[in-house]
Order: structure tokens, then sequence, then C-alpha cells
């Protein structure tokens, strides 16, 4: 599934920060993304609750990105306090440019 797609799930979210969407954008440019437990998710509703810089930068960096996606996640349980900050390293890659595989 392409990030854009996902991406329009995105109805409650904070505003983006562009910088940390360049950050992630260029980690994973460079082939410096990690799959870990941070992917996305999205509620009982199909609202996404969390990724949306992560998508965001998939559609940066026109790479394919594996993620973890988790659904079905309590409505009003989004991750709180969040920063956003990199902490990634080598990726996975797989399917075509702006991909989520």
């Amino acid at each position: 599934m392409r990030a854009a797609e996902l991406l329009e799930a995105n109805t409650t979210n904070r505003p983006l920060s562009m910088p940390v969407v360049r950050g992630f954008a260029e980690a994973m440019g460079r082939g410096e993304w990690l799959v870990t437990h941070q992917g996305i998710a999205f509620d009982v509703n199909g609202v996404l609750v969390d990724g949306q810089h992560r998508l965001a930068a998939i559609i940066a960096a026109d790479v394919p990105i594996e993620l973890t996606v988790f659904t079905e996640v309590a409505e009003g349980d989004q991750v709180r306090g969040r920063r956003g900050k990199l902490s990634g390293g080598a990726g996975q890659q797989a399917g075509g440019p702006g991909a989520v595989v």
C-alpha cells in the first residue's frame, strides 16, 4: 500500500513538523531506517493515530519502507508526548517508491 493512501486517514494528529519529516526522509533515503515497534497505528474507526511523520517521510524520500502496522487500536489511545526524534539504523526496503510493505 502506498504511504499517501494511508496518510489520508490522518484526521486527528498534531500538525506535521517538517524538520522531523526531512530528518526521517534523509535517513530513509540513505537506507538507515530500521523496522521497529514504532510503526503506524490505526484506531477501530480506521483513523491514523500514530505514524504521520513516518508516512510523510516515506512520501518525501520516495523509497519503499517496511513498517509495523497496528490496527484496531482503541479509540483515544493515541501515543502522547512524542517528539518524533530519529533513533533509526539500517532499514528493510521492499516494494516500489513510496510503498509501505
